[in-house]
């Protein structure tokens, strides 16, 4: 309609063929489920997940909350063989944090609210996660010391250790495709946990690791080719979609411009330079507007949530020597992600309400 100038809400015309301006995978996921299970699952597709998520929350928590660094061929914290009591005091935490999910008004708001990406993403992160958990010997030999009387079940161990991996990976594959862009925190934390626990991993189960991410952005690959001409192309508008792919090899080295022709020296350099800044910062970096949305969405709109969570911390950092190391670095990957993304998108002008208070949980600071 009007020579491509109006288009469906996120869709994008080229040359009237209508495409999705968004990432593909949560089209992709739906999609597959919805061709098993029928269309009419779809609307519930989102609740259905958040739920599940919560559940996921749960042990996850309850596991770092008992858990030391591993001695053995794990890739992260597993479990201790701790008294009941400390058990039941792990699971009294786990349990008032999973509560605090299940409250977590922007959560449900964007769950009701079934196509928008962020709720999946979350939610297949932390299936990942616990599948990752699941999938360490040490974890395993935790929760059932007796396995290893019997030849049999520790092979049969061993292999389900070895799937859940493959699984593990794939779920952190399909949570890139979803919301690609949560790389410039999701990246981070992952190398990070990966330098932290360098000596306990396993190489089999890193590779079998990496094989699972690799199979499930596999789809997202073919359909960018397919749709946008290129494999790290992306729906949105050129300026946009070139904030997630950074420069090539070629452009880097000068070897070609940004445009594919042999490059002008004397700016093919500031050409890459400022490919890197729009990958890092597409959106700037806004020093007044971050502490601006941080003000407006973390405290004042949410202040029964970040005063307690203020105190918590400062409880938390007053018995930092009480606690084990896992959970010390659970607690530098929770910082190292929330400044990240409070600079990421906090330096992002966005008005999604037409209302008079622009402060609204509809805003998508609150989802961000």
């Amino acid at each position: 309609i009007a020579n491509d100038e109006i288009v469906p809400r996120s869709l994008r015309s080229d040359n009237g063929l209508a495409k999705p301006v968004s990432f593909l995978g949560i089209i992709l996921v739906y999609g597959v489920i919805a061709k098993v299970l029928g269309v009419w699952i779809v609307p519930f597709l989102t609740p259905l997940l958040a739920i599940v998520g919560i559940l996921f929350f749960y042990r996850i928590v309850r596991e770092i909350a008992t858990a030391e660094p591993a001695e053995s061929d794990s890739a992260g914290p597993v479990a201790s063989e701790s008294p009941s009591g400390d058990y039941d005091a792990a699971r009294k935490k786990a349990l008032l944090s999973a509560g605090l999910l299940l409250a977590l008004a922007p959560y449900w708001y964007y769950a009701a609210r079934g196509l928008f990406h962020n709720v999946l993403f979350i939610d297949l992160i932390l299936a990942g996660a616990w599948l990752s958990l699941r999938g360490s010997a040490s974890w395993r030999k935790r929760s059932n010391p007796d396995f290893i009387q019997n030849n049999n079940g520790i092979a049969s161990s061993r292999r389900a250790g070895l799937a859940m991996t493959l699984g593990s990976g794939m779920l952190f594959g399909l949570a890139v495709i979803t919301r690609a862009s949560e790389l410039i925190w999701l990246a981070p934390a992952m190398v990070i946990i990966w330098l932290f626990y360098f000596k306990q991993i396993n190489w089999r189960k890193l590779i079998l690791f990496l094989a699972g991410i690799f199979l499930a952005l596999m789809p997202m690959f073919y359909y960018n080719q397919t749709l946008y001409g290129g494999a790290l192309n992306f729906g949105y508008n050129k300026r946009e979609s070139s904030s997630f792919s950074p420069p090539s090899l070629e452009e880097g080295m000068g070897v070609v411009g940004i445009d594919g022709n042999p490059p002008q020296t004397s700016i093919i350099k500031q050409k890459s330079l400022d490919r890197i800044k729009h990958f890092v910062t597409p959106f700037g970096f806004h020093p007044r507007a971050v502490w601006h949305n941080f003000i407006n969405y973390y405290v004042k709109i949410f202040w029964y949530l970040f005063w307690p969570a203020l105190l918590g911390g400062l409880l938390y950092l007053w018995k930092w020597k009480e606690k084990n190391k896992a959970q010390q670095f659970y607690f530098y990957i929770f910082i190292l992600t929330s400044v990240i993304l409070a600079v990421y998108y906090g330096s992002w002008a966005i008005q999604d309400s037409i209302a008079l208070n622009p402060v609204t949980i509809g805003n998508s600071y609150t989802r961000y």
